[in-house]
């Protein structure tokens, strides 16, 4: 997803809801005034129906800033005094999160099993070069 946000692919959002209280305006018969909306979700759409909603920027999140969202989600699991529907929001979010550090993770241990093979090849370089600095004198 992150990468269609990048491309500019995915650049609008939308939202899921059912309308709870809404009245149409006495001068404009024609416009509605919705007043209270229940929410079931958002999403990030190709085209959203709202064209007023683009993405202004997407945050690349470090492994500090991860543990640390976790952590405060964590203990306000433990904690917190909130509704059902809270606790398995959060819960969602705690999964989410240990799955973007297991693939933040996973990232780095793949950079890492490549730095070594360039740094491998400079020494070799390097050796290479020392030898043949040997030689010419």
């Amino acid at each position: 997803m992150l990468k269609l946000y990048e491309a500019g692919l995915v650049n609008q959002h939308s939202i899921g809801f059912s309308t709870i209280k809404s009245d149409f305006q006495s001068e404009k018969k024609d416009v509605r005034v919705i007043k209270e909306v229940k929410l079931y979700e958002g999403s990030a759409v190709l085209w959203g129906a709202n064209p007023e909603t683009p993405t202004i920027s997407v945050k690349s999140q470090t492994k500090e800033d991860l543990n640390n969202r976790l952590e405060r989600l964590l203990k306000a699991f433990r904690g917190g005094k909130f509704t059902d529907d809270t606790f398995a929001l959060m819960e969602i979010q705690i999964k989410n999160i240990q799955a973007d550090l297991l693939a933040l993770d996973f990232t780095q241990s793949a950079q890492k099993a490549i730095e070594p093979k360039q740094s491998v090849d400079n020494e070799v370089m390097k050796a290479i070069q020392e030898f043949n600095q040997l030689f010419k004198k």
